[in-house]
């Protein structure tokens, strides 16, 4: 059975604004604020304490995908519409982060998601295969999955899908999700920074990985809250539209921000 630990909680609503809230907060201190010529002072203030609280909309957003693709009455139309909005999101997320129309560096975050979802298909189509076929069928679409996503230099590479999918598997108690994601968080996302390091042929340091790791992992935090607080009420109502061309428009904001005060 789904339990939070409180029954008066947060709303999907909720939880969908704190992912858009910080999400901006950590994409305007990235892309605008880290470019201006600040003092150690104020770059604390306004890159690195932002980029913090950034770390709380990725999980956020990993956790509805996974509740998307089990609560849709069309599966095709949710990976259809997610689709969709990663090509829509591709020019102004390129716009915003490289200032130009199309750059093939990193991809948006809608593509790792979108990726998730699929991972999450692919569990679902396998569960009812014997337990050997189904393991080797799943490790064999898993690896060859996030090697597209590394190929593909999705955001965040393989882990963000591979969130979704644990997320996904321990959907029925979220403790127990809360606890396979932090294993997640400091097994895979280590092995991502990683493989990263080594893709660009950069020096792998022990410590650096760890401040990587620990910053990440502060995305924990918002599992955490969901496992308690999530009271599985959808809350006030967002236009479906507003849902989905929220993440397009803030970076178009966010570029036009950076070009008048950087």
């Amino acid at each position: 059975m789904k339990t939070g630990m409180f029954k008066n909680g947060i709303s999907y609503f909720g939880f969908r604004v704190i992912a858009m809230v910080t999400m901006v907060i950590d994409h305007l201190a990235a892309i605008v604020f880290s470019s201006m010529d600040l003092s150690d002072t104020m770059r604390h203030y306004l890159v690195t304490i932002p980029r913090y609280i950034g770390r709380l909309s990725m999980p956020v957003f990993a956790f509805f995908v996974a509740e998307g693709v089990l609560r849709t009455h069309n599966i095709k139309k949710y990976l259809f519409r997610l689709f969709v909005l990663s090509l829509i999101a591709e020019v102004p997320h390129d716009l915003a982060n490289y200032g130009v129309v199309l750059e093939f560096k990193s991809q948006n975050t809608v593509f790792s998601l979108l990726a998730g979802a699929l991972f999450c298909v692919l569990y679902e189509k396998l569960k009812s295969q014997n337990t050997a076929k189904r393991y080797i069928l799943l490790t064999a679409g898993i690896s060859l999955g996030s090697a597209l996503c590394e190929l593909l230099n999705l955001e965040y590479q393989f882990f963000t899908p591979l969130l979704i999918l644990v997320i996904y598997i321990f959907n029925d108690d979220y403790l127990k999700m809360f606890y396979a994601s932090a294993i997640s968080f400091f097994t895979i996302y280590p092995l991502r920074s990683y493989l990263t390091a080594l893709k660009y042929g950069k020096s792998v340091s022990l410590l650096g990985m760890l401040n990587n790791v620990m910053l990440e992992a502060l995305g924990l935090i918002s599992l955490y809250l969901i496992a308690c607080y999530y009271n599985r009420n959808k809350g006030r109502n967002i236009p479906k539209i507003l849902s989905y061309s929220f993440y397009p428009l803030q970076f178009l904001l966010i570029y036009l921000i950076k070009i008048l005060v950087v």
